[in-house]
């Protein structure tokens, strides 16, 4: 979900977005760009932790996640600006990718096993 609303974003503002897993200092700043705080995104959605190896788990599982992003590194993502179809339409429910990705989150940080 928050993916998409920066995917959005990007859209009106004919900029791509460049999302840093930690509080980008002034020289991380990409020029050109919507420079969003993912760490910071993730923690008003209720996400404990995400980072660079929360995020990899989620794109490697998760294809929905694969085509909303153009790059990504140890740094960042470059969030796709061109946009992909929704699979599941316009009626989908917002919770359920929430829940989602929260669940993604809890799990690439659980340690129990």
């Amino acid at each position: 979900m928050a993916l998409h609303a920066m995917q959005n974003s990007a859209e009106g503002k004919d900029k791509p977005v460049f999302a840093h897993f930690n509080s980008p200092k002034q020289k991380d700043i990409k020029p050109d760009h919507i420079n969003v705080d993912l760490s910071a995104v993730a923690g008003n959605l209720g996400i404990p932790q995400f980072n660079y190896d929360v995020f990899k788990k989620a794109y490697d599982t998760d294809p929905q996640i694969a085509d909303l992003v153009d790059d990504f590194n140890s740094e960042g993502l470059v969030i796709n600006k061109t946009g992909v179809d929704d699979p599941q339409g316009p009626d989908r429910d917002p919770e359920d990718s929430r829940n989602r990705v929260a669940q993604m989150a809890r799990s690439a940080t659980d340690l129990s096993d």
